[in-house]
């Protein structure tokens, strides 16, 4: 959890210490993967092929890929400009969980950077904002339109 939280307030040199720390002692447990994977993700650059394996490897050792799991490795692959791939996680994800908003979330994000058609974008956004219309990504969109709108009024006055 202190992982989680150093990388919240963007600390990740704080984050890489404490899960470097952590391999010491349990490098093999699946929670001190998961923490160097995320932190890993934060680094960014080559990091995110070693965020991928980290995250396969967690999934092929589990009996069951959560929904969860999918999407981590569909942003690894999104990061790598992997985009096919990653978009076939994600519905395999929203297979395993259609109302997930984590899921939703990056599949509108994987149609925009893939260039899909309004109406598959629409789709993903909307059932995001049935699912979960507090979520931060939605939130954050609504923001901006709100914003935009603001602005395309002043300037039409």
């Amino acid at each position: 959890m202190t992982v989680v939280a150093y990388l919240s307030i963007n600390r990740v040199d704080l984050a890489q210490k404490l899960t470097a720390k952590l391999r010491t002692w349990a490098e093999d447990a699946p929670i001190a993967q998961l923490a160097e994977a995320w932190a890993a993700l934060f680094v960014g650059g080559p990091k995110y092929n070693e965020a991928f394996y980290i995250f396969e490897e967690l999934a092929q050792a589990s009996s069951v890929s959560t929904a969860r799991l999918l999407t981590a490795l569909a942003v690894c692959k999104m990061h790598l400009a992997q985009y096919p791939e990653a978009e076939a996680l994600l519905l395999e994800a929203l297979e395993k969980d259609s109302n997930d908003p984590d899921v939703l979330a990056n599949l509108v994000v994987c149609a925009n950077l893939t260039s899909k058609p309004l109406e598959t974008k629409s789709r993903y956004l909307s059932q995001l904002k049935h699912a979960a219309p507090t979520h931060p990504f939605v939130v954050d969109l609504e923001a901006k339109d709100a914003e935009f709108d603001a602005i395309a009024a002043r300037l039409s006055a």
